[in-house]
This record gives C-alpha cells, sequence and structure tokens, in this order.
C-alpha cells in the first residue's frame, strides 16, 4: 500500500505540476492575469487609432482590438468623427474622443496626458496622429491598406517605429523599388478580412445590403454627403421596389439618425456586416477597400456605388483591369457630365466627385437617370445566377486573414521593445 500511495502522490504531484505551467501560460496571454502574476510590471498598454476617412479604418482598428485585448493589459481609443462609432462599444479601459476640426496642439495635450500611462501607439492609416503620437514620446505603429496608392508615398511615414502595409496590385514591387522611404521595420500582410462562407446565389437569402459606411470623408462637406446619403439610399429602395425583395441598410450613426424612419437605417459592426455578405442575395455598397475584400471573401453579388473619393474609383478601375468586377455604377452612367479620371491629383479628383454630387442633388432628370441605372444593375444582377462571380479572384489572389496576422506583428514588435529596455 505505500508504494501504491507513493505512486498515486508521485503522479499527482506531475499533474499539478503541468496544469500549474498551463495556467501561468494562459494567464500570460489574459489582461487580468498579468497583474496576478506579475504585480510588479504592467503588461503592455496600447492607444488605438483610426483615420476618420470612409469605414475601412475603423472597421480595421474595431477588428483588431478584438485580437489584442487578451494580450494587453490595457487599450485606449482616441479618434474623432464617425471612428467611434465602432469602438464605443467595445471594452476598451479609455476611449478619448477628439473634437471634429482640433489642432495639432489640441491633439497633442490629449495624447500628452496618455503617454504617461500608454507606452505603444498603433493607427489605422492615420499618419497626422501617428507623428503627434511620435512627437509626445510613444513607440508608433501603422496599419496602411493604401500603401498602393501613395504618390508620393506620405514622407512622415518612414519615421515610425512598424509599418505595417496590407497586399494589393502593386505593394511587393513598390515597397522592393522604393525601399529606402520605408520604414526599416515595415511587413506586409493578406487582406485583413476572415474566412467567410461562400453561398451560391440560389441558396442566398432574398434579402439585399445597402451599405452606405464608406461615404464619409474629409473633402466634402457633411452636408452635401448627408443629402446624397439619403438620395443613395432612397434611389436604391425605389430601385427595389418592383422586385419585392427586402433591404438593410445600413450607415454610419449621425446618418442613420436622419434616415426616414421606414427605413430602418442603422450602423452595423463589420462581423453583421460581413454575416449579411454572406447571406444576402445582393449588396449595394462603396467600392472602398474593405468593401471589395469583404465581398470576395463571401462571394457576393455587389453592384458597386459611383465612388465617393479618388482611391475608390481607382480601386474599381484597377480591378476592372483585371476583370474582377461584375457590376458597378459610375457618375457617367447617369450625368452627362464626362468621366472622371480617379488617378488625377486627389484634391483635383474630390473637387469633379463633389461637383457630380450637387449637381445630381439639384437636377430631377439626373436623379430619376440613377434611379434608372440602379434599377437596371439591380435586375441583371437579382436575374444572375452563375456561382463564378468575377470577384472572387481578388482574395483567391491576394490571401485573407491578415487580421491575426497584423495582431500578432504588433505583440512581437512588443516583445522585442520590452526585451531591449
Amino acid at each position: 500500500m505505500s508504494v501504491i500511495y507513493k505512486k498515486i502522490k508521485f503522479n499527482f504531484m506531475v499533474v499539478f505540476i503541468f496544469f500549474s505551467f498551463v495556467s501561468v501560460d494562459f494567464c500570460k496571454a489574459s489582461s487580468e492575469c498579468v497583474q496576478r502574476f506579475y504585480p510588479d510590471r504592467r503588461g503592455p498598454r496600447i492607444v488605438l487609432n483610426a483615420e476618420a476617412f470612409g469605414f475601412g479604418p475603423t472597421a480595421a482598428t474595431a477588428q483588431l482590438f478584438l485580437k489584442l485585448k487578451s494580450q494587453m493589459s490595457s487599450i485606449a481609443y482616441i479618434g474623432e468623427s464617425h471612428t467611434l462609432d465602432l469602438q464605443r462599444n467595445l471594452p476598451y479601459d479609455q476611449i478619448i474622443k477628439i473634437p471634429t476640426g482640433a489642432t495639432d496642439l489640441e491633439i497633442r495635450e490629449q495624447l500628452r496626458g496618455l503617454v504617461s500611462e500608454y507606452t505603444y501607439f498603433f493607427t489605422s492609416l492615420d499618419f497626422r496622429y501617428a507623428m503627434l503620437a511620435r512627437a509626445e514620446g510613444f513607440k508608433v505603429g501603422v496599419y496602411d491598406p493604401l500603401t498602393w496608392f501613395w504618390n508620393p508615398f506620405p514622407e512622415t511615414a518612414k519615421d515610425v517605429d512598424l509599418y505595417v502595409a496590407q497586399d494589393f496590385i502593386g505593394v511587393r514591387e513598390k515597397i522592393h523599388r522604393q525601399r529606402s522611404q520605408f520604414p526599416e521595420r515595415t511587413k506586409i500582410i493578406a487582406p485583413i478580412v476572415p474566412a467567410l462562407l461562400r453561398k451560391h446565389v440560389l441558396h442566398r437569402e432574398p434579402v439585399v445590403l445597402i451599405n452606405l459606411g464608406g461615404l464619409m470623408n474629409s473633402f466634402i462637406p457633411n452636408d452635401v454627403m448627408f443629402r446624397y446619403a439619403q438620395l443613395i439610399a432612397e434611389s436604391c429602395e425605389f430601385a427595389l421596389a418592383t422586385s419585392q425583395t427586402k433591404y438593410i441598410l445600413t450607415t454610419n450613426t449621425q446618418f442613420a439618425q436622419h434616415m426616414p424612419s421606414r427605413m430602418h437605417a442603422t450602423s452595423l459592426t463589420p462581423s453583421h456586416i460581413q454575416g449579411h455578405l454572406e447571406t444576402a442575395r445582393l449588396a449595394l455598397m462603396t467600392s472602398g477597400l474593405g468593401n471589395l475584400m469583404e465581398a470576395s471573401a463571401a462571394a457576393a453579388p455587389v453592384v458597386w456605388l459611383p465612388p465617393s473619393n479618388d482611391s475608390q474609383g481607382q480601386q474599381i478601375a484597377l480591378l476592372k483591369q483585371r476583370d474582377m468586377i461584375d457590376g458597378s455604377l459610375d457618375w457617367a452612367d447617369f450625368t452627362e457630365m464626362p468621366a472622371i479620371d480617379y488617378f488625377q491629383p486627389q484634391e483635383k479628383v474630390m473637387a469633379e466627385i463633389q461637383l457630380r454630387m450637387e449637381l445630381v442633388l439639384a437636377t430631377t432628370e439626373y436623379q430619376q437617370r440613377l434611379r434608372s441605372a440602379l434599377r437596371q444593375r439591380i435586375g441583371s444582377s437579382l436575374a444572375y445566377e452563375n456561382a463564378s462571380l468575377k470577384i472572387t479572384k481578388f482574395i483567391d489572389e491576394y490571401g485573407q486573414g491578415g487580421i491575426q496576422d497584423l495582431a500578432e506583428m504588433i505583440q512581437e514588435w512588443i516583445l522585442k521593445n520590452e526585451a531591449t529596455h
């Protein structure tokens, strides 16, 4: 009995020690356990941010937060305008709202109040905030989905501590060709969209997703953009009337509150939008890079709405050249104005887009043409029963799941920095 007892006691101790190590490893990955096992040390603390231009940057930051939350002892968000829509419902330790139009000095004052608590600052695309944070003493990282777009590359970007480019047409070639213009620690990830279900069009629900989340930008006044968003939403509703198809309308919180009540407009999270793209029979969306990626991952039938900024127009043009676009609508399709060259300087392109927006808002004939053009494209798409959509080739070529790689790169960056201090 004594020998058996000793064996049992020994086996129990082995199991206890094993689970103790497993428990420690698990807790090291949890913000709650950082303080438990290292009461005299603070774990990694990071401030997140997103550029207030379209929907893509703030959606990327929201997804990144979910990947980082268990790896950091504290996460704050600092930002402005509609970027707060997706962040305010997430369990950040702090959220700092910056008034729209704040000066560099005002933003730096807010950052100065955070730098004593937080070491790292990571932004989705906002180089202005990145440089202000660096000036206040943060270690700064940037996620940039528009590396392909910059001409020239933002001069201040080469000074950040971590630069993560999202793969797209010409990105790898550009970084290789202009290596001296990029930061020393430059990484490339696949599109950040997760793996989504690809349902055959015949197995999709008779629902249309109208996604206007990518309309906001700093070049076009909010009142003009809001009136245009309402016009687009009501035009889509009119065009869908004869198909007897239900629709879901999503936009930013500010716009949603002022849409007609019958439309039940709402602001949806990235995961909710992705879920609708997996099941909806059709989507009507702005051609932001995030929307393009998600539509490709879900093999979603889409009619792309007129570009509301230069990068949206360029992305559609580049993907059309590669035969990756199934259906789209441009300004020249329902006005008498010439087609826009979206590869012109940004200020010129944005001025031309605003001119057309205001012209359509003021011209009943153009509004009627818009509804007719939408009805024709919606009808063609709803009648299309072939599962091999062109948009699927995008993700097939560039991959997906980059959000996990992005989170791991940030963790590796922090670990290496902590090891040298």
